[in-house]
């Protein structure tokens, strides 16, 4: 049996160098999980790369493991997958979702498995505030509002005509399960995501003066509602903590300044960083004094599992699957109401509440961990099935 394991469509490659994102941090684990397991010898494992990547130090181990063959593509669909039983693709995108039909048509013995993580976009009224994530004529709302109608209405259609041609289907919650039910779904599992950004080289953590809000960049983390939130606390709050964000282009750093009303007092306590390793990123979660992710909506909220397991407080979303992942271990406010987000801040000025919140992650993150190892059995199981 031969199993192929799709990287290229969850990384995006830039330089030669890959970005890895959620969605690549879960192919990894899952790669991890099968090197980690006794079954790599109940099947061949092709491993379909992104050409001309060059493969981080921390990733050798994985990536270069002597259990994957590699075939190198731009494209999934320029791959030869003629030889192979399964083709598992671990994060479907939109273009993925016009190409499955494609591939299961050339290939008709081929069984596709696909994790689908979320379909947010869909399930969720246009944000006017999001304008201010770009420029030029989609400043002004009303062409973002119209691309945002046309892509809903776009992707509606084509995800009901690709789900047909996925013979099995993983999620990574049981919100997300819900959301993606369509009449054509053939198999649905439910699979807790595993955490690639472990703080197992980083055994040492302190409490230092910065909150961390992790992946700013994208518009549905909600950035610009929490640096107003932030601005509000700080003019009321005697403390001298720090906003660390990462992900943040320069171009888009001012543009969320100026939006936000940011005056010059409150940006000395902002810092925006961009694309971080993963050992700045683990140095971050390592010594914030808590984390925060106020994301409008999730399907699983990968942060939040990596600020759990290094035992931090966190404020967070109360929608979608967030209170799912983490249950009652995290401080819960409204990412749509701006006082909601100052009262998450203003309650961790507390040392003693902060205690509290990190004694209740770090039992949480025992009961996460326990099950996720316990759901990648399952995953690999069948996958192999």
């Amino acid at each position: 049996m031969k199993i192929g394991i799709d990287l290229i469509s969850s990384m995006k490659i830039v330089d030669g160098v890959a970005r890895y994102t959620g969605g690549t941090n879960y192919t990894k684990a899952i790669l991890k999980g099968l090197i980690n397991s006794n079954k790599l010898d109940k099947a061949e494992w092709i491993l379909y790369t992104p050409e001309g990547l060059a493969i981080p130090d921390e990733d050798k181990n994985i990536l270069d493991n002597r259990n994957f063959e590699r075939r190198y593509a731009k494209a999934i669909d320029a791959c030869d997958v003629a030889d192979v039983d399964v083709l598992f693709l671990p994060q479907v995108n939109g273009e993925l979702l016009t190409t499955i039909p494609r591939i299961k048509k050339e290939h008709r013995g081929l069984k596709i498995y696909a994790t689908l993580h979320d379909r947010q976009h869909n399930f969720y009224k246009y944000d006017w505030m999001e304008r201010y994530y770009y420029k030029g004529v989609k400043y002004t709302g009303i062409p973002g509002f119209l691309e945002y109608y046309i892509k809903r209405l776009a992707f509606r259609m084509i995800y009901g005509h690709a789900v047909k041609y996925i013979d099995k289907i993983f999620t990574v919650s049981n919100y997300s399960m819900q959301k993606l039910m369509h009449k054509n779904i053939k198999n649905i599992k439910f699979f807790v995501q595993e955490n690639i950004i472990q703080c197992d080289e980083i055994r040492t953590s302190s409490r230092e003066d910065y909150i961390l809000f992790v992946g700013g960049g994208r518009p549905e983390k909600n950035l610009l509602r929490t640096l107003t939130a932030f601005q509000k606390y700080k003019e009321k709050s005697k403390k001298n903590y720090r906003l660390v964000i990462t992900g943040v282009s320069n171009q888009l750093r001012q543009q969320l300044l100026v939006a936000s009303g940011i005056d010059n007092d409150t940006d000395k306590y902002i810092e925006f960083t961009p694309y971080l390793s993963y050992d700045e990123l683990k140095r971050l979660y390592a010594n914030c004094r808590y984390a925060v992710f106020t994301s409008k909506g999730e399907g699983y909220g990968l942060p939040v599992r990596e600020a759990l397991s290094y035992g931090k407080a966190i404020i967070a979303s109360r929608t979608t699957s967030i209170p799912e992942v983490a249950g009652a271990a995290l401080y819960y406010v409204d990412p749509f109401d701006i006082e909601s987000i100052v009262s998450g801040f203003e309650k961790f000025d507390s040392d003693t509440v902060l205690d509290r919140y990190e004694k209740y992650a770090s039992e949480r993150k025992q009961i996460v961990e326990q099950t996720a190892a316990q759901d990648m059995n399952i995953l690999i199981d069948e996958l192999l099935e």
